[in-house]
């Protein structure tokens, strides 16, 4: 059996790449985990002196601050991380499923009945963050349908406020980790990951997002 050798240097960066987001998501615990610690006995050394500052005061914010912002990007490392390293399973469920409780505008009265080859759970979560307590509005349309073999294209797009750039939201996060790392648009990530895994999709055209999910022939009873 013969190995393309462009197909094994492509597995061979992915692993590289994997491994990149662990060490640094993991290493950079501990220089995290010192600042805050500095920042603790800092503040309670001071405070055993009797010193008070208003630039001691600014500091320990800052320091903290920074910290915490640290923390939130790290977290997010370690979320794409878990997404590339995720052992998944072969799943599916109706749209019907996936959408219900949001405000869905279908293309036809059949498409909410179709099934899709993805976990609905991975998708639910993204459009869980993306509309947080609020309502959200889901454009629902179908491409490519076979109605006995599998085959086609199920399209969601819907808005997401807080989203800048594109053109995913993956190169968004890792355009600007700070901007996003926390957010919903972290979510849509880690999303965009486990559904490119099960032959999905994800764009986004600021603020529209679009998620292309893979179709089963036929439709849910």
């Amino acid at each position: 059996m013969s190995i393309d050798p462009a197909t094994a240097q492509d597995e061979v960066q992915q692993a590289l790449l994997d491994s990149l987001l662990y060490s640094v998501s993991h290493d950079l615990r501990s220089p995290l985990l010192t600042m805050s610690l500095s920042a603790e006995l800092l503040e309670d050394a001071l405070a055993r002196a009797g010193v008070t500052s208003e630039g001691g005061t600014v500091a320990l914010s800052s320091l903290r601050q920074g910290a915490a912002d640290l923390d939130r990007m790290l977290q997010a490392l370690m979320q794409i991380s878990r997404a590339r390293r995720k052992v998944l399973e072969p799943a599916r469920g109706a749209l019907a499923l996936i959408l219900g409780g949001y405000h869905v505008t279908p293309e036809d009265s059949d498409a909410l009945r179709r099934v899709v080859l993805v976990d609905p759970l991975h998708v639910r979560d993204a459009l869980d963050a993306v509309a947080g307590e609020g309502p959200l509005a889901v454009r629902l349309s179908v491409e490519g349908v076979d109605d006995v073999a599998e085959g086609g294209r199920a399209r969601l797009e819907f808005e997401a406020a807080t989203l800048e750039h594109g053109p995913t939201p993956l190169h968004a996060l890792t355009g600007s980790l700070k901007q996003y790392a926390g957010t919903p648009i972290e979510a849509l990530a880690f999303a965009q990951v486990l559904i490119e895994r099960q032959g999905g999709a994800i764009e986004a055209d600021a603020p529209r997002v679009s998620i292309a999910l893979p179709l089963a022939g036929g439709t849910a009873s």
